[in-house]
């Protein structure tokens, strides 16, 4: 009997180093599992970092002032197109107007009818 005795305190002493092994093991495994937390976290962060870190080295002043460059080109391009137009609105005559400014105006040729009608002699009494 006392070899069973021995038996069971030899197996009781097993399942207890067994039993501290798996405490250890489950300790390990939350302590891991934090870190695990921990560093995606991290991660997480140092993309953020990054990113933020890229775009404000894309950001220098030589490549605003240039941006503020070409907006003001194109407000200066914009501003004489529509110059332009206005010139054009304002240039634009009739027909009969651009007619009578090739001849000399409308006066000029029914000034130069009249001489004709007094050469030929005809007038408003003695049509021919």
């Amino acid at each position: 009997m006392r070899e069973l005795e021995k038996q069971t305190v030899i197996h009781k002493a097993s399942a207890e180093e067994i039993q501290k092994n798996v405490d250890i093991l489950k300790f390990n495994i939350s302590k891991w599992e934090n870190e695990l937390t921990t560093l995606k976290a991290r991660v997480k962060v140092s993309a953020a970092t990054k990113m933020v870190n890229k775009q404000l080295a894309n950001i220098d002043s030589n490549s605003t002032i240039s941006m503020l460059e070409r907006m003001k080109e194109k407000v200066e391009e914009d501003e004489a197109l529509s110059q332009a137009y206005g010139e054009i609105a304002k240039g634009n005559k009739t027909t009969r107007e651009e007619i009578d400014e090739a001849i000399g105006g409308p006066e000029s040729v029914s000034n130069e009818l009249d001489e004709l009608k007094r050469q030929l002699g005809i007038t408003p009494d003695n049509p021919a």
